[in-house]
This record gives structure tokens, sequence and C-alpha cells, in this order.
């Protein structure tokens, strides 16, 4: 049996940190209501500057928080967005994923826990707003737990850089920079699905995600979507659901109902609204293994009040695989290049390799890191081989074989490339 702390008990819980969510809670945070609010995204802001999408967004969301126009970057929409959470005292985590919904003792939504790169969380709440993509935290509270896909669902990344390549959709505008002038274009990649409807996890289509990225860059590129936007799949909610005492949970776009929901929703004082017992919810066990924790959790020590839970009940789906990579770092992404290379290959199949990566690139410090050139050392061996790799990638590359530095978006699609 595991324990989480829980961190906060609050009135509202915010899981995404999209503009207009940032917005809700911080408007709800000026009535007098206690807020937190996490991510599982590194930064705030995340449906529109993982995609990119500051120049091509004209929403209201957006203009709230920028009236004067813009804005002018993804960085400059992360630090608006942060600025605002902090100012109006909503606390708030980064790269925090829910992973179970909290029930109380009669079985009313009470909550969500947490997992991050330290443990498990718990946070309590009277109310649960989901600004996620995907729907996440309203999947696992029951309330929506399927996407519908079109018959040619896609994936749109949006690009930065000197000229636009042929054959993309050039989006007719232009950003300056202290480096220049650049020019913006979108790519489409079309992939085809074995169903009509399918969970949004566990099968999600990581591999179709990641051709995208291959097939959408050009040498021309200088900045391009973390992430790419899926289009052509519908997120319906389940049925006609209206935000109940049971499931006072709701999205963005339902903020009218918020103030209803307060009153309907029992104070965070009252017993059974944050029950010591609070449970969550089972997943089918996972026939022949036993999930164990060996590291001790390093954040939260001194809290008062604990979750209990099995790590078993938190599995969705398993894959089995040769190799396990967890982290594609400067080591990781070798490592899985690697092991793929070594390992024997069955008749007809490749070696099954996974690497998991929380950041949108591979590389670690030597590409999301920045740190594009080599302080001392000897480059041999797959450094060699790197480095020759990353010049001959374009037609007109940025660095010779033998300067020592090297262009990061290069670094990043030959590392992916290779993995792929």
């Amino acid at each position: 049996m595991q324990k989480a702390p829980v961190i906060a008990k609050v009135d509202l819980l915010v899981i995404g940190l999209s503009p207009n969510a940032v917005r809700i809670a911080c408007d709800a945070a000026s009535a007098g209501f206690q807020v937190f609010a996490t991510t599982d995204y590194p930064y705030a802001g995340e449906d529109v500057a993982a995609h990119f999408e500051t120049f091509t967004d004209e929403s209201p969301e957006l203009h709230h928080f920028f009236p004067e126009g813009g804005p002018a970057s993804p960085n400059e929409l992360k630090m608006r967005l942060e600025q605002a959470l902090i100012r109006h005292g909503v606390s708030f985590l980064y790269q925090a994923h829910p992973v179970s919904a909290l029930f109380d003792d009669n079985a009313h939504l009470s909550g969500m826990l947490f997992a991050d790169r330290t443990g498990f969380q718990a946070i309590l709440s009277r109310v649960l707003l989901d600004g996620t993509e995907t729907r996440r935290a309203l999947d696992l509270a029951g309330r929506f737990n399927r996407c519908a896909f079109c018959q040619s669902p896609s994936f749109i990344i949006n690009h930065m850089g000197r000229q636009v390549p042929k054959g993309t959709i050039d989006l007719g505008k232009s950003v300056h920079t202290e480096n220049g002038e650049y020019s913006l274009w979108q790519t489409t990649h079309q992939f085809k699905t074995n169903a009509s409807e399918v969970p949004i996890f566990p099968q999600w289509p990581f591999h179709e995600e990641n051709l995208a990225t291959l097939q959408a860059w050009s040498d021309g590129d200088v900045y391009h979507s973390d992430f790419p936007r899926i289009a052509g799949v519908d997120l319906p909610l389940m049925g006609e659901f209206r935000p109940t005492l049971e499931c006072p949970a709701i999205l963005p776009e339902e903020e009218q109902y918020l103030p209803a929901l307060f009153e309907l929703v029992p104070h965070k004082s009252a017993p059974h609204a944050f029950g010591q017992n609070a449970s969550h919810q089972f997943a089918e066990h996972l026939p022949g293994v036993q999930l164990v924790r060996k590291d001790t959790p390093i954040r939260y020590e001194d809290s008062q009040e604990f979750i209990e839970f099995e790590l078993s009940d938190l599995v969705e789906n398993v894959e089995e695989t040769d190799v396990l990579v967890v982290g594609g770092g400067t080591g990781g992404a070798p490592a899985t290049i690697a092991a793929a290379r070594a390992l024997p290959t069955k008749e007809g199949a490749a070696p099954r390799v996974i690497c998991v990566e929380p950041l949108p690139v591979l590389g670690g410090e030597c590409t999301a890191g920045r740190i594009c050139c080599y302080y001392y050392g000897n480059r041999v061996g797959f450094t060699k081989e790197l480095d020759e790799g990353i010049t001959a990638l374009g037609s007109n590359p940025e660095f010779t074989v033998e300067q020592s530095t090297k262009n990061i978006q290069w670094k990043e699609q030959w590392l992916l490339q290779k993995c792929v």
C-alpha cells in the first residue's frame, strides 16, 4: 500500500493551464475562493504555446491577457499566464500528471491523485475544472472516456523559418526577431485509424505523431510546434451531462456552472467533502505483475494527511518490450538507438525498444537545454556519427563537422529520425 500526501484542500482544482482555464482560476481566486492549478506540461498556456499558435490564435482568451495584442512568442504567453496566477494567489504545479480521481465516502468526486518526478500527491477539492486538451481529468472522473476519430484525422504542425518550403501552407505572416525576419507555415500529416472510436489513452497514435514531426521538418526550420495539434477528432461529452453533487466537474466552456456548483457542493469544512478515507477509482488489477516502489518521496514530507492507494490499481494498459529506456536525454537517446541496433531481431520483426521522455524532444541538455556546443572530450564513436549525421541532414548546414557547435533543431531531428 502506497501513501500520497494531501498537499492542498481547495474550492476549485484546475487541471490543465489553457489561457481560458487560467482566466477562470484567477477570477475564482479574485472572488475569494481557494484555487489550485496543475498541468502536465512544463509551462502554462499549453494548448496554444505547445502548438506554436501564438501567431495564429486570435481567441478572446488570449485578448484577455494581451489587450495590447500578441503574444509575440510562446515564451511571452507562458510568462504572462504564470504571472497572472502568481498575482492572484493561485498555487500551481507543473509536470503533474493526473492519474486517479478521488472520491469521498459517499462516492462523490472530491479531488485528484497526481504523479510527478518526485512521487505522488493528492489534492482535494469541491469543484474540478478540466482544462486539458484530451479531457483527461473528466475521463478519470468518469464523465467522459472516449474520443471519436474521423476517417482521416491529421496532425498539424506550425513552423517558423527563413523560407516557406514547397508543399506547405503559407500562413502569410512573418515574425521579427533580433536575428531577422522569419516566415510562418503549416504542415499536415494524415493517418488512418482502425476504428471509429478509440480510447484517448493508451492508444493515442504516438508513432504517427513522431512520423508527422519527421516528415514536416525542413532544413530551413528555426522553430516548430513542441507537439502537433490533432485535427479530425471529436471530444464529446457523455450524453446530456450536467455537473452534480456526485460529479462536480466542468470544462472551461461551461464556466456558467461555477457559481451554482459552489452553492451546490458543500464547503471544504464539511466532513464528507474531505473524508480521511477518500478512496480512488480502482482499475483492473494487472495479472502476474506486482508493482513496487523502492525510492523515498522527497517532497511534502511534513504533510499531516495522506491518501492510501495500490500502485497496481493505477495501471491502464501494459506494453511489452525487450528494452525500456527511461529518459531520452544525452545518454538515453543514444542508448535507445544502440539498443535497437544491438538486439537480435526475429524474422520479419524489429527489436522492441521503448524510450519514455517527458519533454517534447530527444537530446536533453544538448537540445532542450540549449547547450549546443562541446566543452572537452574526444569526439569519436557515436559522437562522431552524430556530428556527421547532423551536418548531412540538409543541403546548407550551419556548421561543419569539425566545428564544436551544432544546430539544435537539426540535432533534435537526427536523434528522432534514428530512434524512429
